[in-house]
């Protein structure tokens, strides 16, 4: 089913065409360098599926709005009844067809993460990677084929008030939520993309961090992090604490290019949410950037 979205709709070819650092399977080409430089050991950490849980709590005002269109229209018909219908089984079966998707990516999501952030051989990274990029590029063009439906509904809508000259206030609610519509299902699939697309690469002695920032901003991240002197984790709250996701900061400390001779060295903290097992995770980490330490020899 995957594999039929990719070879079928191509948006995600579309995007990476508008936005050059929109890059799904970007992880690769990292994994393909850090084989050339013959690192060993390899770990990805992303955000936990709860965060992905959380996130799809907008799947719920995503299908209310499509069911309060529809009862509206049900119940106060327009003079152009027949088409309202016709439009109004596509909204909210397009509505449908997004949780759906929303649905069988996280839970996808899950199996594929659901042991945590382990370390393996740099080996097995680049087909793990190919793996999670080609699911969630089938969920991509999904949720994207399903934002455009809504375009081109809102924009027929808008044209028809405008030349139509149809200023009743059914035409103008019929808008409006076609308008909310495309403005939760972009939240909803931004927040999809912080859950794929940001994330943290760790091998012996650095890390790099990957901020995908979205598909609209011509931005993509990649920072190498050296110097690093502390890994600590923690949870953010008791929810936190009973299902096990927490915070781990990193504490990177570097050289000024100083212009004063004393001008002093400077401490940068990077803070990683939404991380599943935060202090199984904070261990490994530090075992796999210290392999030499003597608390990390098998």
């Amino acid at each position: 089913m995957t594999n039929f979205s990719i070879d079928m709709f191509h948006l995600r070819k579309i995007y990476e065409r508008l936005f050059s650092s929109f890059r799904i399977e970007g992880g690769e080409l990292l994994i393909r360098t850090l084989r050339s430089e013959n690192v060993t050991g390899w770990m990805i950490i992303k955000r936990s599926w709860i965060y992905g849980c959380f996130a799809s709590l907008m799947l719920i005002p995503i299908l209310a709005v499509s069911w309060a269109h529809a009862y509206v229209v049900l119940t106060r018909p327009p003079s152009d009844g027949a088409a309202w219908y016709a439009i109004t089984g596509i909204i909210v079966a397009t509505a449908a067809f997004i949780a759906f998707s929303g649905i069988l990516f996280l839970r996808r999501f899950y199996v594929s993460r659901k042991n945590g952030n382990a370390v393996f051989d740099i080996r097995e990274a680049e087909g793990i990677m190919r793996s999670e990029a080609l699911e969630f590029a089938g969920f991509f063009n999904r949720v994207s084929l399903g934002y455009f439906v809504f375009v081109i509904l809102a924009l027929w809508e808008i044209a028809r008030i405008t030349w139509v000259e149809d200023t009743g206030a059914s035409a103008w609610n019929y808008a409006v939520s076609l308008l909310i519509e495309i403005f939760l299902i972009s939240h909803y699939r931004l927040r999809m993309i912080d859950l794929e697309m940001d994330y943290v690469v760790v091998v012996p002695g650095r890390f790099y961090f990957v901020d995908q920032t979205g598909v609209r901003l011509n931005e993509q991240t990649l920072r190498l992090v050296t110097g690093i002197l502390v890994v600590r984790w923690g949870y953010p709250n008791l929810v936190g604490s009973l299902l096990d996701y927490g915070t781990i900061e990193i504490s990177e400390k570097f050289d000024k290019e100083i212009l004063v001779s004393d001008t002093p060295n400077i401490l940068e903290k990077f803070h990683l949410h939404y991380v599943q097992r935060p202090i199984e995770t904070a261990n490994a980490m530090n075992a796999l950037l210290w392999p030499d330490h003597p608390e990390h020899r098998s």
